[in-house]
This record gives structure tokens, C-alpha cells and sequence, in this order.
């Protein structure tokens, strides 16, 4: 259901409906009790990286999350105690002619003392923001701090990458976002105009499913919302569909949908 209303808000060039309801469509997937683990696994993942694409703030924050433990890791474990230096070592003929040198570096030790400082925290942060972006910072590192770089450039992109679609598609949905309920519920063509209602679903043969597990609040706890039906009956096996709109703020509004046998 919440996919055929995804697609019929997504030809109608609605795109704040239509991303509300792919975001309902992935949470109840993400319930379903059919589906094998491992994808409800990924599922779980995507959604507390960054809503399924759609909360650009829960991205940046896991993403400002991931790189401040990489910078901390870096400062306490990843950087050298000095840098390593260079030395050349050769050996002069007695009778004169050419001098061969051998450059060494001697190998980075693991700090000690007071590792947090300015001068190692600016090299930390170096090394973290060359990660996000896949760079080598080509900077000196313990073996520590060798596999917390490779780790860093596994993740970090892949969270900068999500936390990128979540401001675009939330600055989409700002663009297209309508100031009205009710224009976004004429979408979904229901029989008669909404109308307020301050039990939405209430009094029906068959309860409502409750929304809570999906993490939004019941229609009845809603102020201010509406209610409509919008087919009787309808395809398949559904006997009736009835929808809830409400208004959170100018550009945001929340709809329930309800099929009832």
C-alpha cells in the first residue's frame, strides 16, 4: 500500500509526499516479520545512518560522530611520538673516488607522555578529513594508526555519501514542499473534502494498527487533524481507505493512511 501511494504521489510530481511515504514503505518492511535477517539488518543500518536517505541531520551527526573518534583514536594511538627522520649512511674510499649513500628512516614509535596536544590534534584532524574525502594524508603513523586511517576511509566516505543524498533530498522536499494539508491530501483524490475529526479512526469494525513501533505519534494525540476517505471499495481486498492529514508546520505535513476490510 504505501508503495502504490509512493508511486502515485511520485507521478503527481509531489516529492515531500512521496518521500514521506517511501520512508513509511521501508519501515514496515523494516517490521516485517517475513523478511530474511540480513536484510532487515541492512535495513536497521540504513535507517540509523541516515533515515533511509531522508534525516540529514541524523547523517551528519553520525558522520561528525565518526570522525571525532577518528581524531581522538588519531591523537592517542595514530601519530609517531616525533616524526621518523632520515639519515644517510655511506662509507668514503680511502684511495678517493665515488661515495655510496644508503637513506634509511628509522621506523615510528609509539607515543608516549602527553599525547594530547595542539600540534598532534592538527595533524589528527589532517589525517581524518583527507579520510572522509578517500585521500592519503601521507602523514607518518604507528601501526595503530595505520589500520584506524583504513578504517576511517572505509566509513567516513560512505557516511559523507549518505549524510550528501539526506541534505539533497531534504532541500528537494523543501523546494516542492506545499504550504497546505490539504493540498497534499487532493493528491490522493478523497470522496468528501476533509473534514476535523478529534479521534481520527475511532469507531470502526476493525481497530487501528498502531503507529508508535514505525516512530510516529497515534493520529488521536495529533491536534488540529483531519480526516477523509478516500475509496469504498477499493482494489484488491481492501475494503475501505481512509487517510488522516496533519499539519506540523507552513511546509510540513503528516498523513495516516488506514485500510480497513
Amino acid at each position: 500500500m504505501y508503495r502504490a501511494l509512493r508511486k502515485a504521489f511520485e507521478d503527481g510530481k509531489h516529492e515531500p509526499g512521496a518521500a514521506d511515504f517511501y520512508y513509511g514503505e521501508l519501515e514496515m518492511r523494516r517490521h516485517a516479520g517475513d523478511i530474511p535477517r540480513s536484510e532487515r539488518s541492512l535495513l536497521t543500518a540504513y535507517w540509523a545512518l541516515s533515515g533511509y536517505g531522508l534525516r540529514a541531520s541524523r547523517a551528519l551527526g553520525r558522520l561528525a560522530a565518526c570522525m571525532l573518534v577518528t581524531v581522538v583514536l588519531m591523537v592517542g594511538f595514530g601519530l609517531p611520538q616525533d616524526d621518523p627522520k632520515q639519515r644517510a649512511i655511506g662509507t668514503v674510499p680511502t684511495g678517493g673516488g665515488k661515495v655510496a649513500f644508503e637513506i634509511d628512516k628509522a621506523d615510528p614509535q609509539n607515543p608516549a607522555g602527553n599525547r594530547f596536544t595542539g600540534k598532534r590534534f592538527e595533524k589528527s584532524l589532517t589525517v581524518t578529513l583527507d579520510s572522509v574525502v578517500f585521500r592519503s594524508s601521507g602523514q607518518d603513523l604507528t601501526t595503530a594508526g595505520t589500520y584506524i586511517e583504513m578504517t576511517s576511509r572505509l566509513t567516513e566516505p560512505i557516511l559523507l555519501d549518505l549524510a550528501i543524498l539526506a541534505v539533497r533530498n531534504r532541500v528537494k522536499r523543501r523546494e516542492d514542499a506545499r504550504p497546505e494539508a490539504g493540498r497534499l491530501s487532493a493528491e490522493l483524490r478523497p470522496e468528501r473534502p476533509l473534514a476535523p475529526s478529534k479521534i481520527p479512526f475511532a469507531g470502526e469494525s476493525v481497530p487501528a494498527a498502531p503507529f508508535t513501533p514505525v516512530g510516529l505519534p497515534e493520529p488521536d494525540s495529533v491536534p488540529g487533524i483531519r480526516k477523509a476517505q478516500v475509496c469504498a471499495p477499493c482494489a484488491d481486498d481492501i475494503g475501505q481507505l481512509h487517510v488522516a492529514v496533519a499539519q506540523l508546520d507552513a511546509g510540513t505535513s503528516r498523513v495516516y493512511v488506514k485500510a480497513v476490510d
